[in-house]
């Protein structure tokens, strides 16, 4: 082990898989030595290879946030300096960037006067985020809460502009209180003090009645009635009653709710329930395609739900007293991969319609329901960039070994859609894992198109948008069954993609939960992949789940299982059990700051690569967190991993 490592690396006995397995302890960039963020510092790039790049990044689209309730003024979140940054427009004018910094700052919401504006910010990426509050006319920043390793989250604003709504895990690490800070004094006071847990404000009603949540994982939680005023927490849904709960609103009163659950399906609809009565009335009969989300206007009048059709997302709108669906602007093309509407203005007098295809950034409108217009406020650009000719979607499915349908969306360049073709082709594997590849537009992926690669994104067992089956079969020790769904993608690509004989090479991405697949395409399926790259991977269960911010181990123990009790399935499913097994390239990124991955997975199982003579890179963004989100990172990244698929897949 190298000197260097030894400044990182400390004894964390119980969370090793064997005595000689080395391990870390913390996460953040106070876990790390200088020398190491030295040592694995980015590299340089020549400015001629990131002209292209940065081209493509400019693509980057504004999207809507909130608008005033006359219509005139828009507030919306852009990066287009190379810093996520708060804006403004009268219709007509030029944009206003109102926020500044280094730091992503992301607004949370505009008090109904319209005189303040609450966004919230982190350092470098590590989601200790503060909240800050914004006098829209003078521009004068007023912190409301900030302190280091704490999470301050936003919550609401009430309806009268006094108070702003926040929780915080001040108390204890792995769990949350609710405050309400005073606009006009600043003063700060406790409303409860909900302990441990994954706790948050799912919904309010202006009565004092509160609907909380409590997250049992990724996807489902438990829900609470609470009443301020007499400080009395009930339960109304909750794991006993085995009522998987995924979303929750008020309904027109504090006794009904708005459920999204697959209690009664395989696929997740919605339903009015009666805390009362405690009976289900069914709103939507979706067979066959799940809901992903659902929201209501202010004024609970209007339901936005957004469906997901194997991976393609549309639209609707629907009367919450009356169930009938309404009527909205809606383009017809094959070309578009998603068209949504959500509300958009306290009022609910306007609402956000989302337009992605294939070959345009995303599309945005603001749509009057008064007037029944939409209009475009925002145009997406992509200077120098000819996006007509991008490549469409193709879903597709390949078989796993047990006998299973597997979908994956397929990206395939023109020169590769002929039989004789043997393009190298790039599997990337999404987040979560509870996450879905979607078709999108994807910078990176247009740029390795161009230069002849094919771009495929498995949804495999796991995967949300499929139903509860599916979306459950991977949960804890079952995990085991359905994890050559990894190796199998490629086996199908290798033995039906072929030409005359030869197979194409085939390289594995991902990032966060993908990068742990990446390590595990790497290393319990060694062969199947000629080259890998891990962004933010787990490569480590153990480790991880015990290093991990304490605010969220509790979810992802729930994901993949407790390191005492599931500790042989653990180390089954452990990336770094099977490190003597590499043998091809592998390009490992991370961050620094990250809380979610500590970056001590990648140094540890880095460093062992380096013991056994593996092949591999590592690279250390030292001012990111749980992935690469400042430009300049992200020009950097996309260069590397260019430069480190065609040397290896060519």
């Amino acid at each position: 082990m190298s000197k260097v490592l030894l400044l990182l690396v400390v004894p964390f006995f119980g969370s090793c898989l064997s005595s000689s397995t080395p391990s870390y302890q913390g996460h953040g960039a106070d876990s790390l030595a200088k020398e190491v963020l030295e040592r694995f510092s980015p590299p340089a790039v020549p400015y001629a290879r990131l002209a292209k790049i940065e081209n493509m990044l400019d693509s980057f689209p504004p999207i809507p946030q909130w608008i005033s309730g006359d219509g005139k003024e828009l507030f919306f979140d852009w990066s287009v300096t190379g810093v996520r940054h708060v804006w403004k427009m009268k219709k007509g004018e030029f944009p206003q960037q109102i926020t500044g910094g280094q730091d992503k700052t992301i607004l949370k919401d505009v008090t109904k006067d319209e005189k303040y504006l609450i966004f919230s910010r982190d350092e470098r990426g590590n989601e200790y985020s503060g909240l800050y509050l914004m006098e829209i006319k003078s521009g004068n920043v007023t912190e409301i809460a900030k302190k280091n390793k704490v999470q301050f989250l936003f919550e609401f604003s009430t309806e009268d502009s006094k108070y702003i709504y926040y929780r915080a895990n001040d108390k204890v690490s792995n769990g949350y209180s609710f405050y309400k800070y005073e606009v006009k004094t600043g003063q700060t006071s406790l409303v409860f003090d909900a302990g441990e847990g994954y706790w948050y404000i799912a919904d309010h009603f202006v009565d004092g009645s509160f609907l909380l949540g409590k997250a049992e994982n990724n996807i489902y939680s438990e829900y609470y009635f609470f009443n301020e005023k007499e400080k009395e927490l009930k339960p109304i849904l909750n794991k006993v009653d085995e009522d998987l709960i995924e979303l929750a609103k008020f309904g027109e009163s504090s006794s009904e709710l708005i459920l999204l659950t697959n209690k009664f399906s395989d696929f997740k609809k919605l339903y009015r329930y009666n805390i009362l009565s405690q009976k289900f009335y069914p709103l939507t009969m979706n067979e066959g395609r799940d809901i992903t989300s659902f929201s209501l206007d202010k004024s609970k009048k209007k339901i936005y739900i957004t469906y997901n059709d194997q991976g393609y997302f549309t639209g609707e709108v629907r009367d919450l007293k009356t169930n009938k669906i309404l009527n909205w602007p809606q383009r017809k093309s094959a070309e578009i991969y998603h068209q949504t509407i959500h509300p958009l203005s306290r009022n609910g007098r306007y609402a956000l319609i989302k337009v992605v295809t294939y070959n345009s950034p995303v599309t945005s409108y603001i749509y009057d329901w008064k007037t029944r217009k939409k209009t475009q406020w925002l145009r997406p650009s992509s200077p120098e960039i000819e996006m007509s000719s991008f490549t469409l979607a193709s879903l597709e499915s390949y078989p796993a070994r047990d006998g299973s349908n597997i979908p994956m969306f397929v990206y395939r360049p023109k020169e590769c859609e002929k039989k004789e073709a043997l393009c190298p082709v790039i599997v990337q594997f999404h987040g979560g894992p509870e996450g879905q590849s979607i078709p999108n537009i994807f910078p990176l992926r247009e740029l390795l198109l161009e230069q002849g690669f094919i771009w495929v994104s498995p949804n495999v067992r796991g995967s949300d948008g499929y139903g509860k089956k599916y979306l459950e079969a991977d949960n804890g020790a079952k995990r085991l069954q359905v994890i050559t769904d990894i190796e199998d993608v490629a086996l199908y690509i290798r033995k039906n993609w072929s030409s005359e004989g030869q197979s194409p090479k085939v390289g594995i991405y991902g990032g966060s939960y993908g990068g742990y697949v990446a390590y595990m395409g790497m290393t319990r399926f060694a062969g199947a992949y000629d080259a890998g790259i891990s962004l933010v991977g787990i490569s480590n269960l153990i480790s991880f789940l015990n290093n991990t911010a304490p605010y969220r181990r509790k979810l992802r123990i729930s994901e993949y299982g407790d390191p005492e009790k599931d500790r042989e399935a653990l180390i089954k499913l452990s990336p770094i059990t099977y490190i003597d097994k590499i043998k091809a390239p592998l390009l490992i990124v991370h961050g620094a700051t990250d809380p979610r991955v500590p970056a001590g997975e990648a140094i540890v199982f880095y460093e062992e690569m380096q013991k056994k003579n593996i092949p591999g890179e590592l690279i250390l963004f030292s001012d990111e967190g749980h992935g690469v989100a400042k430009r300049k990172n992200i020009a950097l990244f996309y260069a590397y991993f260019i430069d480190f698929f065609n040397s290896h897949l060519k």
